[in-house]
């Protein structure tokens, strides 16, 4: 099925992107973002974003199809690159005059996974576009949330890096390509602030135009996930180049990392590792290590003897194990902080 736009009622765009199986492929993912920000350029009044899976059909055969949700790695990577540009281009603008996004899953999602996945709808829709994101089973419900959100402010953006105290000591950066990191780092923060006076700022090392901001902390904690097999995300692969030039000679890291033992065991938690050996090279301390027991992998570089580099999420598989393990690691670090 071709990609193809309707926009004949201007408080939508709707765009059926995909193939029969289901799956959402570079090119057509180009399409649709190109022709939102058309359509952002022209648009008298705010609209809202519909994209309508195809329905597809079950398959039997298990072992070609048992992981036919993970796209191709090199689409993947493409798919990543296109949304993180009109995330840094575009996102501000899409927050003014869209009203949100939605999506139309026409094949089956077991009752209990669809919370989850819709809440991770809502969570991608915040991060990537900076509007409000909802699932629904056919079109008319989704133009009907559209209609019902239409007259609601748009949602509140962060200035980059300016959320928490700016008389702070320590700091947060982070990379994240589906929002998912940034509510991790989010979470961080608070149970920074509630175990401690000090709020450390955030900031999203997509949105730094400068590595020296690094320099402004002496204490700092960073977050990454791995991407696809064994990769940094794309926003500290961009920075990671430059963290030759930067001498962090006196910084103390602890770093948390997010990552999926189950769907990605032999690479889970690598982003630790890759940049933490980094920061050791560029001659900063790491701290905030944490015990590989109670996870199921069976590699990672972010290992180092029986110690994650940091702290491990695992918000797919442990979700109920998240809260627990930042509090105790929070509490870890600044102990291990108090230290230095």
């Amino acid at each position: 099925m071709p990609t193809i736009f309707d926009h004949s009622d201007p408080r939508y765009l709707i765009v059926f992107a995909n193939d029969e199986e289901g799956h959402n492929h570079a090119e057509e993912i180009s399409l649709m973002l190109k022709k939102w920000v058309e359509v952002l350029g022209t648009a008298k009044s705010r609209f809202g974003v519909i994209q309508v899976n195809h329905a597809h059909e079950e398959h039997d055969d298990d072992e070609d199809h048992e992981h036919e949700h993970v796209r191709d790695e090199e689409q993947e990577n493409a798919i990543t690159a296109m949304a993180t540009a009109f995330r840094r281009d575009n996102r501000a603008r899409v927050n003014e005059i869209t009203t949100g996004y939605a999506t139309v899953i026409a094949h089956e999602i077991k009752e209990e996974q669809w919370e989850t996945a819709n809440t991770r709808t809502n969570q991608f829709a915040n991060y990537m576009f900076g509007v409000r994101g909802q699932m629904f089973k056919d079109l008319d419900s989704a133009k009907a949330w559209l209609d019902e959100i239409a007259d609601l402010d748009p949602i509140a953006l962060d200035t980059p890096g300016q959320s928490g105290d700016k008389a702070a000591t320590t700091a947060i950066f982070y990379g994240s390509t589906t929002g998912n990191t940034e509510m991790i780092a989010e979470q961080v923060q608070s149970a920074w602030q509630n175990a401690h006076s000090e709020t450390p700022p955030i900031v999203n090392v997509g949105n730094m135009a400068e590595l020296m901001k690094l320099l402004s902390y002496n204490k700092i904690l960073v977050g990454i996930p791995t991407w696809n097999i064994g990769k940094l995300q794309d926003d500290w692969e961009i920075v990671y180049p430059y963290l030759d030039q930067v001498d962090l000679s006196g910084k103390t890291i602890a770093m948390f990392g997010i990552g999926d033992q189950y769907g990605y065991p032999e690479n889970f938690q690598d982003a630790l590792g890759i940049l933490g050996r980094k920061f050791l090279e560029r001659g900063a301390k790491l701290i905030g290590y944490t015990s590989i027991e109670g996870y199921e992998h069976s590699h990672s570089v972010g290992v180092d003897g029986d110690q994650f580099m940091g702290l491990a999420i695992d918000d797919i598989n442990q979700p109920e194990m998240t809260n627990g393990r930042i509090e105790a690691w929070v509490t870890q670090v600044q102990n291990e902080f108090a230290q230095e």
